[in-house]
């Protein structure tokens, strides 16, 4: 079980996380931030805050079960394998770049305020069974389960913005152009197999 931006719970937990799609684990989400609050920011040239996240998990997770039983006599053989494969990969994430109650602004170049934030999960999980039953007096049966269940999550929250002070004192003056931006993404690419 592989978390980014979760709280540590026991294993019986994360099954049922698993298994049930229910979220036992709170978020704690892993955060990034630039930011100022509440101060008076004076610059000749340009002004950038931008906070960056990149977070990636790359699982494999594989099992295989084997079973033998090969009876000599007059007695039957039976053989039963069970080979179940449980994974979770979740990440949490909060991106923020922000100037937030500002008095005085003053740029003489440009503004710039940007989040970027880039989840990738890959997920490869396999299960595999084999079972081998044999006699040489009765009736031989075999029975082989190879199961895989998988559940893969990405929760981003990206902010940028600039704001004043809620009184509306406060005044901003840039001598170039105001670019306030954010870039999401987020990609899962799973592989199961039984």
């Amino acid at each position: 079980f592989n978390t980014i931006g979760y709280e540590p719970v026991n294993v019986l937990k994360n099954i049922a996380d698993t298994l049930a799609g229910s979220s036992y684990a709170g978020q704690q989400p892993l955060l990034t931030q630039a930011w100022a609050d509440g101060s008076l920011i004076k610059v000749g040239r340009h002004l950038a805050v931008t906070a960056a996240s990149t977070g990636k998990i790359d699982a494999m997770i594989e099992n295989s079960a084997l079973s033998v039983n090969a009876e000599l006599g007059s007695e039957g053989a039976t053989s039963i394998t069970v080979a179940p494969v449980a994974a979770m990969n979740k990440v949490a994430a909060d991106t923020r770049a922000y100037l937030s109650n500002i008095k005085d602004l003053s740029a003489g170049g440009d503004l710039t305020i940007d989040a970027d934030a880039l989840t990738l999960i890959v997920s490869e999980v396999k299960s595999s069974s084999v079972a081998i039953a044999a006699s040489t007096g009765g009736d031989s049966m075999s029975v082989a389960v190879g199961v895989a269940f998988s559940r893969n999550d990405v929760l981003n929250d990206v902010q940028a913005f600039l704001a004043g002070v809620a009184d509306g004192s406060g005044k901003a003056c840039v001598g170039g152009n105001v670019q306030i931006g954010i870039d999401r993404s987020a990609s899962i690419d799973a592989t199961g197999g039984a």
